[in-house]
């Protein structure tokens, strides 16, 4: 059993080996390249805000909006009922006792 652990041990420091050494010279790759990154950057950053302007614009605009076949109506029971809660804190509060603290910058 041990064996297997030392063989994963082993195996996983020749990964991390390997890309730390890939990782060390991507600076180096992208300073000798600076225009083609820049330039692959600017492309991708340009499709990635189309696809979102076509996603969040102009689909949402062109889609045809369902009719409401009866109006929304007003709820007067539930309109009451939190007008009441309204009332309650409104009462909790002018009943709590009104204390004056010090200034402490004074």
């Amino acid at each position: 059993m041990e064996n297997i652990f030392n063989i994963i041990i082993e195996d996983s420091k020749k990964t991390v080996a390997k890309y730390g050494a890939v990782a060390k010279k991507l600076p180096w790759v992208l300073a000798r390249h600076a225009f083609l990154f820049i330039l692959l950057f600017v492309v991708l950053e340009a499709v990635i805000g189309t696809f979102l302007f076509y996603a969040y614009i102009f689909v949402p605009k062109t889609k045809n909006t369902e009719m409401v076949d009866s109006p929304e109506t007003f709820q007067e029971k539930t309109y009451r009922s939190v007008l009441e809660a309204w009332e309650k804190r409104d009462a909790i509060i002018e009943s709590s006792p009104q204390e004056e603290y010090n200034d402490p910058f004074q």
